[in-house]
């Protein structure tokens, strides 16, 4: 439980400094260039210049991230850490599920940074440092996860995990510095497999979504607009993209499975014309999934049409 508490901790000390440097900031600048320096930065960073870091939303939001963790905390212990206890160790396991377990992990770290960089921007901290401090927080909740798993008798703290939490994380980071890569994201879905409808698979339980990896799907999403020259550029529709997927059937929960390809039609929720600070939220949090669009599929060297989901 003490991750939780450093969890918070970090989330208040980040705003706290960012407050502290605006005020040190503010010595050093008389009125009239400070309010003009003050209005550039705003206009950077997607703040009102008439306002500076909001500490009740800071409360209530570190309020609402120690109570959503101590409540994970007490799913998750009883969903796999029950009854699975011993000493602290390492297990690697880089092809776990055939990488589906990995990309699982990337887009989980990617989402959760997510969550935490719109916190902080709503409670009106700078954009890039809401960023960099939700990429953080998101690793240390991310990396709390792995480090219980090492105590588990059945896992244990899995490196290729770790690595996929931390670069899913920090994978915003990068989009923020290099813009370019605002047009490329992995993106998720679930359709729940037979196996995890009856509720069992070769005698092991799958008691949550996470255990199921025959029903989820990744699918690496491109703004095809952003990659095409101007003469074609107006030609394609800006909300459609294109998507390279993947998903694994018929897995003998070790190394053998049907591995299925695909490249379909996905969407740009994004470009949808909802303007104002919840609804691009909204947008950004749906954007994170992909939904139901044709495509073609490959699987056992054949080609289908086909619907994915």
């Amino acid at each position: 439980m003490k991750i939780f508490l450093v969890l918070t901790i970090l989330f208040f000390y980040s705003t706290y400094s960012i407050a502290q440097s605006d005020s040190v900031q503010q010595l050093e600048n008389n009125n009239s260039i400070h309010l003009s320096l003050k209005k550039n930065l705003a206009s950077e960073n997607n703040l009102n210049p008439d306002e500076s870091v909001n500490y009740t939303r800071l409360a209530v939001l570190g309020g609402v991230t120690l109570a959503t963790g101590i409540g994970l905390h007490i799913y998750q212990a009883n969903a796999w850490w029950r009854d699975q206890r011993r000493n602290f160790h390492f297990q690697n396991d880089w092809e776990y599920a055939l990488w589906i377990d990995k990309l699982g992990h990337f887009w989980a770290g990617s989402g959760v940074q997510h969550l935490f960089s719109s916190a902080l921007e709503w409670s009106n901290v700078e954009r890039k440092k809401s960023i960099l401090y939700g990429a953080i927080l998101s690793s240390v909740y991310m990396l709390y996860i792995e480090f219980e798993d090492g105590f588990a008798t059945d896992w244990g703290f899995s490196p290729g995990d770790a690595t996929a939490d931390v670069l899913g994380s920090f994978y915003p980071v990068l989009q923020e510095y290099v813009p370019f890569m605002q047009n490329i994201n992995l993106k998720y879905s679930y359709y729940p497999s037979k196996y995890f409808q009856k509720g069992a698979k070769a005698g092991n339980n799958l008691k949550t979504v996470i255990d199921d990896y025959e029903g989820q799907s990744f699918y690496l999403s491109f703004r095809v607009n952003e990659f095409l020259p101007q003469n074609l550029e107006r030609y394609w529709p800006d909300f459609l993209c294109l998507a390279l997927g993947y998903n694994i059937r018929n897995w003998d929960g070790y190394g053998k499975a049907d591995k299925n390809f695909y490249l379909t039609l996905d969407y740009d929720l994004e470009k949808i014309p909802l303007e104002g600070g919840f609804w691009d939220f909204l947008k950004k949090t749906l954007n994170h999934i992909h939904f139901p669009a044709p495509g073609i599929k490959y699987t056992n060297n054949k080609f289908y049409l086909t619907l994915t989901f």
